[in-house]
């Protein structure tokens, strides 16, 4: 991977440009273990009842317009 791809990354607040968090790029192992970290939680999540998962959407949705604390 090129040094230029290694960069930092933010992910931003497309409605306010707000930063809410700063990563490292990852690469070989570490990209491997955060992928089989994210399939065991998707695994878990979706065994929940749908109502439950649903409930689950706002919150970030509303952080995100800032009509939420």
């Amino acid at each position: 991977m090129s040094d230029q791809r290694k960069s930092p990354f933010a992910t931003v607040n497309p409605y306010t440009g707000e930063t809410l968090a700063d990563f490292d790029a990852i690469e070989g192992d570490a990209v491997d273990d955060a992928v089989e970290t994210a399939g065991r939680a998707f695994e878990g999540r979706r065994a929940r009842p749908i109502a439950e998962r649903a409930a689950r959407i706002l919150p970030p949705d509303a952080r995100l317009r800032g009509i939420a604390g």
